[in-house]
């Protein structure tokens, strides 16, 4: 004798995320076990945190695109499975959209930067502990994070021309 017992479907696999844009990105997953039901596909967005859903969808097919996201923003993805008998377990994507260059412009002014900066030695006394620099000479310091168009301090012990960083590098 054969029993043939109904369950929830087994989680989707295999999934991907393409077609990348400033605000929408498409869910591909492949098909798992469906519970000897027939099954359906839901797929949540959430925001980076995981604390606000943004949008939720259904179908007959493991395949979605996103719409109305938030350019250059970060967001979780769960893609599950599910029948009359419950739901698979989902499966978490992390992904993001595309930053438009206006939202890399907005947060400029909050990026810090890491660079090299050419600075002017003035020469200061010989010790020990110090070696001289001669004043046609210049060293190489490097700044950690310094915004664009704030000025570098001197390093103690030494006397520097003001320099302006003139990076517009991005992390």
């Amino acid at each position: 004798m054969l029993f043939d017992i109904k369950g929830p479907p087994d989680p989707v696999q295999n999934c991907s995320v393409s077609n990348h844009t400033e605000e929408s990105l498409t869910v591909r997953c492949q098909e798992a076990y469906d519970g000897g039901l027939q099954q359906s596909f839901a797929l949540e967005t959430y925001d980076a945190a995981h604390t606000v859903m943004l949008n939720n969808q259904s179908g007959t097919s493991p395949l979605f695109t996103v719409y109305d996201l938030t350019p250059g923003t970060s967001f979780v993805i769960i893609v599950y499975a599910f029948n009359s008998k419950g739901r698979s377990e989902g499966r978490v994507i992390r992904t993001s959209t595309l930053a438009t260059p206006e939202s890399l412009t907005q947060r400029a002014d909050d990026i810090f930067l890491q660079t090299i900066v050419e600075a002017f030695l003035h020469p200061y006394k010989s010790s020990p502990k110090r070696p001289t620099v001669k004043e046609s000479e210049y060293a190489f310091i490097e700044a950690s994070f310094v915004r664009p168009g704030e000025y570098l301090e001197a390093p103690p012990g030494s006397e520097i021309r003001r320099h302006r960083c003139q990076s517009t590098a991005e992390l």
